[in-house]
């Protein structure tokens, strides 16, 4: 093992951290400043809105009207983003931000326990995080990221 190895295993808990926060801000900067992109993007910020009007967060609304067409866990974050940060861009968009983080993180893991190699897990969990597609994807109101 060379010493590029021995030192990225030996501060593996700091170098990941590091790049959470580093890409953390990455993504969130400025993300709350542009307006919601298409129909999607409206529609799920609506239903977050309708649903913390209805009061009724077990059943998601569209309307006044229920609406099923996607499972709740995005939309009760989504909501509990609200609650915390107000009802705007940002607040709305901070699940998928989150989401997508996470899914980078079990990127990490999943290919660290397959490959053995530090190196080759945070390659991947970079790769991941700054390709064009999945950047701009996290930083909407959409579910599919995460996936």
């Amino acid at each position: 093992m060379n010493s590029v190895e021995t030192f990225i295993k030996k501060y593996e808990i700091y170098i990941l951290i590091a790049l959470i926060v580093v890409i953390g801000f990455f993504y969130l900067y400025k993300v709350g400043e542009k307006p919601f992109v298409d129909y999607d993007e409206g529609l799920y910020a609506q239903i977050i809105t309708d649903t913390i009007k209805s009061g009724n967060f077990i059943t998601l609304t569209k309307g006044g009207n229920a609406w099923f067409e996607k499972p709740p866990l995005y939309f009760w974050i989504g909501m509990l983003s609200v609650k915390i940060f107000g009802e705007n861009e940002f607040s709305m968009r901070l699940p998928s931000i989150l989401f997508s983080m996470l899914t980078a993180l079990f990127v990490y893991l999943i290919v660290k326990k397959l490959s053995g190699s530090v190196l080759t897990a945070i390659s991947a969990f970079c790769i991941l995080l700054f390709s064009p597609p999945f950047y701009f994807f996290s930083q909407e109101v959409r579910l599919d990221p995460g996936v």
